[in-house]
């Protein structure tokens, strides 16, 4: 579904991704996981055209989009859930889930919203409650809750466990995993590498903007670096 290449980009004369490579097969659950300051959250925001790619390839179905605008990006299939939530505070839960719909035209956003509540029935009852006086895991769910309203094929994660207390965060990965059932394929930026790996197909390691290691979660999980570095274990 999707296919990186050499990608490069960064923030005025600081380049942060450098020579990026990286698949996201239809379906599956890929994990991006790394050290603050790696480049995870840049990666993303690339993907997402809010960063310029300075050079190299951005395929989503086999269609480069590495020029488009953020907008149009959303409309080709791609939505972001940020890092640290950024719901509209100020508005209502159901003003939130609304404004997921924004590049939408069809007449089925109102059955959508209903589907949203039922996979979130927490969000149900602060329907008509101001989004920032939910609690943390509760602005988690409302933020991947109103990304879905935007009907993704490839939903990004960026650090959906921050902040959060160990139960919430089960929840939250759990919720993971049942939207990829429902067909969405998912590529997860995580500092919680066990989890990330846990629940995924596939991982990526990054470090100071370029790829360390790739293979199998399963693999990477008893990999002895990606223990000793990210897992708290020794050798």
């Amino acid at each position: 579904m999707l296919e990186v290449s050499e990608l490069h980009s960064g923030y005025g004369r600081i380049e942060i991704l450098k020579g990026i490579e990286l698949t996201v097969p239809a379906g599956k659950i890929v994990s991006l996981i790394g050290s603050n300051g790696a480049g995870k959250t840049t990666f993303l925001m690339t993907l997402s055209g809010l960063v310029s790619a300075r050079k190299g390839n951005i395929l989503f179905e086999g269609e480069k989009i590495e020029k488009l605008q953020p907008d149009a990006i959303v409309r080709r299939g791609i939505v972001q859930v940020p890092e640290g939530r950024r719901i509209f505070p100020h508005l209502t839960v159901g003003e939130n889930l609304d404004l997921g719909a924004y590049t939408r035209r069809d007449k089925e956003v109102a059955r959508d919203r209903t589907e949203m509540l039922s996979l979130f029935p927490i969000l149900e009852k602060r329907l008509k409650s101001l989004a920032g006086n939910l609690s943390g895991g509760e602005q988690q769910m409302l933020a991947m809750a109103r990304s879905l309203m935007a009907r993704p094929r490839l939903l990004l994660l960026d650090e959906p466990s921050l902040g959060l207390a160990p139960k919430v965060i089960e929840q939250v990965f759990l919720l993971i995993r049942k939207i990829n059932e429902r067909g969405i394929t998912i590529l997860l930026v995580e500092q919680n590498a066990w989890k990330a790996l846990e629940l995924s197909d596939y991982g990526y390691v990054i470090e100071s903007g370029r790829i360390q290691l790739k293979g199998p979660s399963g693999e990477l999980l008893v990999n002895p670096m990606v223990k000793r570095a990210y897992l708290g274990e020794l050798e």
